[in-house]
C-alpha cells in the first residue's frame, strides 16, 4: 500500500504491515525507528517467520509501547521491520509537512514555463544569427 513516505507492505491474509528502515524514518516520530533498530541489534532472538522479500529468517524483538509489549521481527538483511496487525498504530506518525498549496504549483510551472521558452528563443536567435553569418561569408567569397 503507497502512502506519501512510501510503500508498506500490507499482507492480505493477516493484516500485518511491513516497510523498510528508509519508509519508516519518514512515517514514525523523530527518533523512533533508531530507537526500534537498536533494541533490535541488542535484544533481538530468530523468529519463526521468513522475509517475505528475502525469505531469511527474521529476528524477533520486543518493545515497550503505552505499557504494551509488542513483539516485532527484524530482516537486517533488507532492513526491514514487520508489524502485526494494529502494531504500527501503536507508533507516533511523523507530522505531515503541509503540501504546497495550488498557487504556488501554479507559480512554480509558470516560471519553468517561461524559462524554458526564453532558452528555446535565445536557441532560435542564435541559428539565425548562425546562418546570416554563413550567408554573409558565402557572399564575400562571390565577391571577391
Amino acid at each position: 500500500m503507497r502512502v506519501a513516505e512510501g510503500s508498506l507492505w500490507k499482507c492480505e491474509a493477516c493484516s500485518g504491515v511491513a516497510a523498510n528502515l528508509a519508509v519508516l524514518r519518514k512515517y514514525l516520530k523523530d527518533d523512533t525507528v533508531r530507537k526500534l533498530w537498536l533494541e533490535a541489534v541488542n535484544g533481538s532472538k530468530p523468529s519463526q517467520r521468513k522475509c517475505p522479500c528475502c525469505v531469511q529468517m527474521l529476528k524477533e524483538f520486543t518493545v515497550s509501547r503505552d505499557n504494551r509489549r509488542i513483539h516485532l521481527d527484524l530482516c537486517r538483511t533488507c532492513q526491514l521491520i514487520w508489524f502485526d496487525k494494529d502494531e504500527l498504530e501503536a507508533f507516533p506518525r511523523a507530522k505531515k509537512l503541509p503540501s504546497p498549496d495550488m498557487d504556488e504549483n501554479l507559480a512554480l510551472a509558470k516560471i519553468g514555463l517561461e524559462a524554458e521558452l526564453e532558452s528555446e528563443q535565445n536557441s532560435a536567435e542564435n541559428i539565425i544569427a548562425q546562418g546570416m553569418d554563413i550567408l554573409f561569408i558565402i557572399i564575400r567569397l562571390f565577391l571577391k
